[in-house]
């Protein structure tokens, strides 16, 4: 046994004394010790100091923004009923219903509102293209309620293209929104494929190229009499301003059954 120690140990003596075996020990040691440095870093995770300055990037929303004002036009008549039916019963047209939201921060519906507020008022012509500018009705106009979030639905009939000038006119609801502390919003609802909008609408400045004011009708069910019932979305967001008064003493009180709670309006 001891002999064969001492043939090992010999043999050992004379690889070290080989320069060319000790030169390849040191490079597979260097190369182990540079191997283990970077599976250290690797698996091992860096505590930040308290005093080291930590910055969270947050996406902004590049698509808030004030709802469009638009043209309001020649046929706007104050003080219409508050109701969430515009149209005469047995109207002829398909019917439509629109609903959305009223958003004042861009973020909560509603945020700061009361529920004497907003004021939302809409007109629009009849499937023929024509406003009823003189009866005691206020057809195919309306203020409607809305409820403490903000929210509205009424239902009418798809307006009618109608001749202007030059041209038509795409189908369209005029609304006004009134909220104290912020900027009163007159603007129009467009419809999506209306052949007119844009460059084909003889009302120049009005801004029916705009496509946050367009909106795509869905034909979700059919009434009793087997016509289509379209439904379309319009949310708006509101522009804030400094506070100001409105004096609502005189307004008259409103009980809403679809939304259960008193509104009030001039």
């Amino acid at each position: 046994m001891m002999n064969l120690l001492n043939k090992l140990e010999k043999k050992l003596n004379s690889l070290y004394s080989n320069k060319r075996f000790r030169i390849i020990a040191l490079i597979l040691a260097g190369t182990l010790v540079v191997f283990g440095y970077f599976l250290d870093r690797k698996f091992v995770t860096k505590e930040p100091s308290a005093n080291q300055e930590q910055k969270i990037e947050i996406p902004q929303d590049k698509g808030c923004a004030p709802t469009s004002q638009d043209v309001e036009g020649p046929y706007f008549r104050p003080n219409a009923p508050v109701r969430t039916s515009i149209a005469p019963p047995e109207t002829k047209g398909e019917s439509l219903i629109i609903s959305g939201t009223i958003y004042t921060d861009c973020k909560t519906p509603g945020a700061e509102l009361s529920q004497e507020m907003p004021l939302l008022e809409v007109w629009q012509a009849d499937n023929t293209g024509i406003y009823d500018t003189t009866t005691s009705n206020y057809w195919y106009r309306g203020t409607i309620p809305v409820d403490s979030q903000g929210r509205y639905q009424f239902e009418t009939i798809r307006p009618g293209n109608y001749l202007d000038g030059g041209g038509f006119r795409p189908a369209h609801i005029h609304f006004r929104v009134t909220v104290p502390g912020y900027r009163p919003l007159t603007t129009q609802l467009y419809f999506k494929e209306d052949p007119y909008l844009g460059s084909n609408d003889s009302c120049g400045p009005c801004n029916s190229e705009d496509t946050t004011l367009i909106t795509e009708l869905k034909k979700e069910v059919e009434d009793g009499s087997g016509d289509p019932v379209w439904l379309g979305i319009f949310n708006i967001v509101l522009e804030s301003i400094e506070p100001q008064a409105l004096d609502t003493s005189n307004w008259q009180t409103y009980r809403s059954d679809e939304f259960g709670f008193e509104v009030k309006y001039p």
